[in-house]
């Protein structure tokens, strides 16, 4: 079986504490309130903006799963369609368990907290055309499905918010080539150094 590895931008704190980062907030959608970990860096990279917004540090975090968690990839074209409701995808997604892995979950009982409930999370297609892994909040908060490496941490740009001026790679401190302060996600990563 293929290593499950998955990369997430979040903010970066010295002392962090992973587990508080991924407390479940309210959110509309109850059916898909969990956290979104990307198959690659490279996908990762491309939210490195959004957290640039709030955070004057950010970091690349890298996911290793164990066998604590199982992963269901669902395959349908439905999942990566901006146009289609949280709720009708959900419903889809309820359909495929049941029929393809005999999973039943009922539609008054949210999707992913139900799936953490049974060590399960997903693997679907997002609105980018690249898969990306959907970890149930319970099991990441719990934090015994995984090991947690911080192999970069980004440093923005004190004036221009969504530029990077540093760059640090296992506690070594690089400079950025000027070609990609504003294109981090473009920067040539090999994950096999991480």
């Amino acid at each position: 079986m293929e290593a499950q590895i998955g990369f997430k931008i979040m903010p970066y704190q010295d002392q962090i504490v992973p587990y508080n980062l991924f407390d479940k907030y309210f959110q509309i959608t109850e059916d898909w309130s969990a956290i979104y970990i990307q198959k690659t860096p490279k996908h990762a990279l491309t939210y490195i903006y959004t957290k640039y917004e709030r955070f004057k540090e950010v970091c690349l975090m890298k996911f290793n799963f164990n066998d604590k968690i199982k992963f269901i990839q669902l395959e349908n074209h439905i999942f990566s369609n901006q146009n289609v409701p949280q709720k009708d995808k959900a419903n889809i997604a309820r359909y495929m368990l049941l029929n393809n892995y005999g999973i039943s979950i009922e539609n008054n009982q949210p999707l992913m907290d139900t799936l953490g409930e049974m060590n399960i999370g997903l693997i679907l297609e997002d609105s980018e055309k690249q898969y990306e892994y959907i970890v149930p909040h319970k099991l990441m908060q719990e934090g015994q499905c995984y090991q947690l490496k911080i192999p970069i941490i980004f440093q923005r740009h004190e004036q221009k918010v969504f530029r990077t001026v540093k760059m640090i790679i296992n506690n070594e401190s690089q400079v950025l080539d000027s070609k990609y302060e504003d294109r981090i996600h473009e920067i040539p990563l090999n994950i096999d150094d991480f």
